[in-house]
């Protein structure tokens, strides 16, 4: 399969989430030991893929609300 091909079949699988993520205002969440983590809401995930970029499969993100990345940034 291409590149190109890989990255629509990820694209694909996450709508499903996408829709949890907005109807429930939730934000997509990843963390790895070898990379930052990222945290970014559906809308700016959608852009990043556009560009090829953030393209990681469904079991790879979490979903979290925002609230709580402000919350621990102000402890």
């Amino acid at each position: 399969m291409s590149n190109n091909g890989q990255e629509q079949v990820i694209i694909m699988s996450l709508q499903p989430f996408f829709k949890r993520t907005e109807a429930e205002n939730l934000w997509f969440y990843y963390d790895s030991n070898e990379s930052d983590e990222a945290r970014t809401s559906p809308e700016y995930l959608r852009l990043m893929q556009s560009k090829g970029r953030l393209l990681l499969s469904p079991e790879h993100w979490e979903f979290r609300h925002p609230m709580d990345y402000l919350k621990s940034l102000h402890r």
